[in-house]
Order: C-alpha cells, then structure tokens, then sequence
C-alpha cells in the first residue's frame, strides 16, 4: 500500500529518524521532511503539507 510519511525536522516529539527508519520498513512509502517544521507542522506549514498529500494523492 502506497503510504506517505511526513516528519519534521525539528520535531522535539518524534525525531525525523524515526520517519526514515518507518520509510524503510513500509514498501512504497514516500518519506518528505519539512525541515523548519516541528511537531505541529500541520499549524506551522499547512500550505506544504497540503501541497505534499495532494502530490502524493494525484501520483
């Protein structure tokens, strides 16, 4: 199952390692990693996280 897998970079919640190691484990994920975004990048970067799952929903 295509899955999508976005982190960011200065999250002090989740570090992005764990996003890479999950990209690894699931076959035919895509990993995008904001990199100025923390844990609540859906309210710091809603207009490119918007913009990531609509590329990844169109591909």
């Amino acid at each position: 199952m295509p899955t999508l897998i976005v982190a960011g970079a200065r999250d002090g919640v989740l570090a992005d390692a764990n996003s890479i190691v999950l990209n690894r484990l699931i076959a035919h994920s895509r990993l995008a990693i904001v990199h100025d975004a923390g844990h609540a990048m859906m309210f710091q970067y809603p207009r490119e996280l918007a913009r990531l799952i609509d590329g990844f929903i169109g591909r």
